[in-house]
């Protein structure tokens, strides 16, 4: 069952580059955008 697994690093990469760049940023005042071009640094 899938519910029981480890989130991996990939799964994180695999949904954020899904999520839409242009949107509004999130309460931490960043946007997609910006953790798709830091994702070398922090992913």
């Amino acid at each position: 069952m899938m519910l029981i697994q480890d989130v991996t690093e990939e799964d994180i990469k695999q949904v954020l580059f899904k999520m839409a760049c242009e949107k509004s940023p999130g309460p931490d005042g960043y946007t997609m955008e910006f953790y798709k071009a830091s994702w070398p640094v922090i992913g």
